[in-house]
């Protein structure tokens, strides 16, 4: 097989290039095939011009989803490799990218490349070179080379760099094309940020293999986002749970129950979220699970029931098992999965079991139906008196009262138990007694899960994406 994204899409649009492929409403511009691969190929050559090549790394620090996209495919066509830069990244965190996978060049907004230039690292565009070199190979990476490298969120450390291939790219979004029935007929809402796999390897990429197009902001907008629905432009909608906390506090969510599928993910949706979803547009959202190293691994069913709190069954192409039978750590193999972390030789021998299943760090359960639940992170398990105690569980418990509107749970050292639980909640103006709070778990859940402690906090800290980072809490 010597199929590459690059070949796919082209296959995929050559026979209708005046479709739209990418709409950007805010400038009222849309991207048509044609149009993309044109300029691709243009900036491809420039690249070259500019002395990069096969395997080299190439840093894409834009905001515009239509610039990301040409620059993106810009890369992957001359064969380098396409490393997106999150969004509002410090002069730091870029000093640590370029330390571990020396970009050659940076495609960057103007306002950033003071930032690249102090690092030794040449910022520019791809419209300011108008001598492109007409000389130089495209479109013919190998399947297996890499295409795109994706730093995980780095909540402990500093972030590592996840290399995946153009096989790797292209089985993670057949695999949610099939499970989710995506067809060219589509149009995605895409509001999700372009450096991460739920926005770039499964919103933007799934939307090129499916033949499809997407309607794509640069940031979320809760009453632009409304608009688009109402106006029947788009028949799919990607979020995560910060995402649809706004919608679910602004006018006009009800309208969201005309598309055909609303997909949430990044992090777990709390099952009085789910509800309230349901309640107002009249549709159960798709809880899916999915990671930089690994891709998509499993979704709830699109035809089948939607459990609350599930991520459902492994994705087409995908295998899972857990650690201990059936429960413990969430182990994966597929097409998708990646190889190892960039130039981190002791960091991919410890993601992989001796039998290659990659490790995902999650710790799961099978329920009776055969969907799979997260608990929660390996490292966030509390062992308290000897018995584990999984996050995720009381975390989910306590989000059940109605004066809650989240909680998240951590394990603090303590001499008699080894840990004791401190819960950290967000509740409505009138707080509930911590007694009444530990009464409510208690009724619910085994006793050695009772919070030991309770504490109120305006909000919880999160990343990027809206994980809620748990190791931040500690200390508080």
């Amino acid at each position: 097989m010597t199929e590459t994204l690059v070949s796919v899409w082209q296959e995929i649009y050559q026979d209708c290039p005046s479709k739209a492929v990418v709409v950007e409403p805010y400038r009222s511009i849309q991207l048509t095939a044609e149009s993309l691969f044109a300029r691709s190929e243009l900036g491809a050559r420039r690249l070259g011009a500019l002395g990069c090549g096969k395997g080299d790394r190439v840093a894409i620090d834009v905001n515009d989803p239509i610039d990301f996209l040409i620059a993106h495919l810009s890369v992957m066509r001359l064969g380098a490799i396409s490393v997106p830069i999150p969004k509002g990244s410090s002069g730091a965190e870029i000093g640590d990218i370029v330390a571990d996978c020396s970009p050659s060049v940076s495609l960057s907004d103007p306002s950033h490349n003071s930032l690249w230039n102090a690092h030794g690292v040449l910022a520019t565009s791809l419209d300011a070179h108008a001598s492109p070199d007409t000389t130089v190979a495209i479109d013919d990476a190998d399947p297996d080379a890499i295409a795109l490298m994706l730093y995980t969120s780095g909540t402990t450390g500093k972030p590592k760099g996840v290399p995946l291939s153009h096989r790797n790219l292209l089985a993670t979004a057949r695999s949610v094309i099939t499970a989710w029935e995506w067809s060219e007929e589509d149009s995605l809402l895409l509001t999700l940020p372009l450096h991460h796999m739920h926005g770039l390897g499964v919103g933007l990429h799934g939307t090129l293999c499916a033949g499809a197009t997407a309607v794509a902001f640069a940031k979320f907008d809760p009453t632009s986002a409304v608009a688009q629905v109402r106006a029947k432009e788009v028949s799919m909608f990607f979020g995560v749970p910060t995402i649809y906390a706004k919608l679910l506090g602004s006018e006009g969510f009800e309208a969201f129950g005309g598309l055909r599928l609303m997909v949430s993910g990044s992090a777990p949706l709390s099952a009085e979220a789910f509800r309230r979803i349901c309640e107002v547009t009249g549709q159960e959202p798709l809880e899916r699970y999915g990671m930089s190293e690994a891709g998509m691994i499993s979704s709830n069913p699109y035809r089948e029931r939607r459990i609350a709190g599930s991520v459902g069954k492994a994705l087409p192409g995908v295998a899972i098992r857990l650690s201990d039978g059936d429960h413990g750590e969430i182990l994966v193999r597929g097409e998708a999965v990646f190889d190892g972390y960039w130039q981190r030789d002791a960091a991919t021998t410890e993601a992989f079991t001796d039998d290659h299943w990659f490790r995902t760090g999650d710790l799961g359960c099978i329920d009776e139906d055969g969907y799979l639940v997260i608990n929660g992170r390996a490292k966030e398990l509390i062992i308290k008196g000897g018995e584990n105690v999984f996050p995720r569980e009381v975390e989910t418990c306590l989000e059940e009262m109605d004066e809650v509107i989240e909680a998240a749970v951590i394990g603090d050292p303590d001499e008699y138990w080894g840990e004791r639980i401190v819960a950290f909640l967000v509740v409505t103006s009138a707080p509930p007694d911590q007694e009444a709070v530990r009464r409510f778990v208690a009724e619910r859940l085994h006793r050695i899960k009772v919070p030991d402690e309770v504490r109120y906090v305006e909000a919880l800290p999160r990343n990027r994406m809206g994980k809620i980072q748990h190791e931040l809490l500690r200390g508080n």
